[in-house]
């Protein structure tokens, strides 16, 4: 029952469409309607490839500054593993200090076996006693 009242509602809008495109076209000349619609695909073609030629650039910019943000980034791991004399630090991890017997996140692991946090690596650096307390004059800089 249903379909036939759906066969006949569809029937019935065809029939009134079928009356509404006379109507139509005594609005509108055929000419003026076909300069519409070549207009209307006009607009279309130069929106789409309007919005094409947008994300093509937005991608060209957003990957530059990718590509600058990796080299950035790399950079700075690089830096992070070099001292300021270009030579790479040690070994490191976390642990036990040796000399001021203390728990670190970075301890390093030096060639000798010992085991130093930072202070006491940088005061290694600078000739002092690791473990020592580390005086104003010999302040890492």
């Amino acid at each position: 029952m249903v379909s036939s009242m759906s066969a006949l509602l569809i029937c019935g809008l065809v029939a009134r469409t079928q009356a509404a495109m006379p109507s139509l076209l005594a609005w509108v000349s055929p000419s003026a309607l076909g300069a519409s619609i070549y207009l209307l695909i006009g607009f279309l073609f130069v929106v789409i490839v309007g919005g094409g030629v947008t994300l093509l650039i937005v991608s060209i910019v957003r990957g530059r500054r990718w590509e600058k943000t990796v080299a950035a980034e790399v950079e700075r791991v690089r830096l992070a593993k070099l001292r300021p004399d270009g030579e790479p630090w040690p070994p490191f991890g976390r642990g036990m200090c040796e000399a001021c017997a203390r728990a670190f996140d970075k301890v390093y692991y030096l060639a000798d076996g010992r085991r130093l946090c930072e202070k006491c690596y940088a005061s290694i650096e600078m000739g002092a006693d690791p473990g020592a307390p580390i005086t104003s004059e010999q302040e890492p800089s």
